[in-house]
C-alpha cells in the first residue's frame, strides 16, 4: 500500500464522520464539506490504486525480462556445446579412417 492510498482511505473516513457530524447537528455546509472530502479521498486512493498497478507491472516485466535473458543464455550455451560435440565427433571420425 502506497502513501496515496492512505491518505484517500484517512480523506475517505474523515469526510464520512464529517458528513454523518453534519446531519446530527443539521448543517448542510458541513454535509457537502463530508462528501466532498470523501470525493477526494476516493480520487487519491484510486490513483494510489493505478500506481500500484503500474509498479507490479513493471516489477513482472523485469521479471520476465531477466527470465527471458536466462532462458536465451542456456540456449545459447547448450547451443554451443552441440556445435562442439559434432565437431569433436567429427574429427574423431576422420582419425579413425586415418588409422
Amino acid at each position: 500500500m502506497n502513501a496515496s492510498q492512505v491518505s484517500g482511505i484517512t480523506k475517505n473516513i474523515v469526510g464520512k464522520f464529517q458528513e454523518r457530524a453534519g446531519k446530527l447537528i443539521g448543517s448542510k455546509e458541513q454535509q457537502i464539506t463530508g462528501r466532498q472530502k470523501q470525493s477526494k479521498g476516493n480520487a487519491e486512493k484510486n490513483l494510489g490504486d493505478a500506481r500500484e498497478l503500474i509498479k507490479n507491472a513493471l516489477k513482472q516485466m523485469q521479471r520476465s525480462k531477466q527470465a527471458m535473458q536466462y532462458h536465451t543464455t542456456a540456449t545459447l550455451f547448450t547451443i554451443g556445446k552441440n556445435k562442439e560435440f559434432a565437431t569433436s565427433t567429427n574429427n574423431l571420425g576422420r582419425l579413425q579412417s586415418v588409422n
